[in-house]
């Protein structure tokens, strides 16, 4: 896993992109890890923040990040 600090402007960089991350994490080491899709998983110790997307330097947040509505019931 990469580490990377998060700058007092709340970014970070990647590959010479600036991402802009949560502002509460200025001054602190995140950990990026890779994905099967190409993302990268943005993590703080061992909370998953959420995802970055290298293509085009945006961040989803983990809370944000799609879900099944209510009542639409998931196969097993």
């Amino acid at each position: 896993m990469a580490t990377r600090l998060v700058d007092k402007n709340r970014k970070l960089s990647w590959k010479e992109q600036r991402v802009f991350l949560i502002s509460s994490l200025a001054g602190w080491q995140v950990g990026l890890q890779g994905t099967e899709k190409g993302q990268l998983e943005v993590w703080f110790g061992r909370l998953l923040l959420g995802h970055l997307d290298p293509l085009n330097a945006s961040f989803l947040r983990t809370d944000l990040s799609p879900r099944a509505p209510e009542n639409q019931k998931l196969e097993p």
